[in-house]
Order: structure tokens, then sequence, then C-alpha cells
């Protein structure tokens, strides 16, 4: 629902007059589908990098400013710093500031269930979820969680990845 308003375009009001803010796919110029993939890859890359750091499990990875202008040049190579910040700034919601030049997911659980999105979007998707849940499994449990949640439709491979990960439990 997040990524949903994040990208919708909505009327506001400035003096009595209304204008349409654009939403984020019509800032960048993209289509709607290139948003997802996009914030899903930042999202797995921050919480990379937070457990490489020494972060806690209690809160949301700092994005620095120019990781996530980066992230976005790589889909729409025309948009400008500024207007990517402007966007960020007022179009609080899937990402918020938390000073000057750092932004964070507004919730954890958000940060995580799109490092999950990324991981699962790659071709060897269900191994790549699988090796991180091996490799920290405290730190990925709810990235873990909340991929082989995402097979509504496929419980088979849900059930396989589970009986995967516990033929290496103690």
């Amino acid at each position: 629902l997040y990524l949903e308003s994040w990208q919708r375009q909505r009327k506001v009001t400035i003096n009595g007059v209304d204008h349409v803010d654009p939403g984020i796919a019509q800032v960048l110029a993209v289509g709607r589908e290139a948003i997802r993939p996009t914030i899903a890859k930042l999202a797995l890359e921050v919480h990379r990098k937070q457990l490489q750091d020494g972060g806690t499990k209690d809160d949301c990875a700092d994005i620095p400013e120019r990781d996530i202008v980066f992230a976005f040049h790589e889909i729409s190579r025309h948009v400008h710093a500024d207007t990517l910040r402007a966007y960020l700034e007022e179009r609080a919601g899937l990402l918020v500031g938390r000073e000057p030049g750092v932004y964070a997911f507004v919730h954890r659980s958000f940060q995580e269930y799109l490092a999950a999105c990324a991981l699962l979007d790659l071709d060897d998707g269900e191994e790549a979820l699988l090796a991180c849940a091996r490799t920290d499994p405290l730190w990925w449990r709810e990235v873990f969680l909340l991929g082989i949640g995402s097979y509504r439709r496929h419980r088979g491979s849900a059930i396989r990845l589970l009986k995967d990960l516990l033929e290496d439990a103690p």
C-alpha cells in the first residue's frame, strides 16, 4: 500500500488553486513496474550493509541520499537529484527523512519485505533467500519469513524452502 501510495499522483490545493502532484513513476518518467524492483534492490543493499555495520534489528537502516539517487539513476538517467530530493521530502510515506541527506524506510518490516522481494527477483531467488537465512538466521529471519509468505499461490515452494532450511538445523 505504501508503494502504491508513493507511486500515485494526487490532487493538492495550494492557495486555493488545484494542482496535480505527480507520482514517482511520472517524476522519473518510467513505467510503474520499474519502481518496485528498484526500491527492493535498494532495501536489500541497505539491509546487508546494516548487518555489516553492526546495526540493530530494532531500527531501519540509514540510507544516504546519494544511494537513493544512484538507485533511481539506473532506471531514469535524466532525473535530477534535486527533483528526487524534493519528491522524497514532500511525499513522505515510502521513505522518510531522518536528517538532511539521510532517509530510511518508513518501517523496518517494509525494509525487510522489500529485501525479500529483491532476493526472490534474482534468477536463483529461492537459493539466495535460503543462503541469507543460513548465514545469519537472526538477522535474516523476517526477510526469510516474508519471502516465503509471498508464495501464496505456490505453497509447495514455501514448504520446500522450509524443509531445506530445517534440514540444516540442529
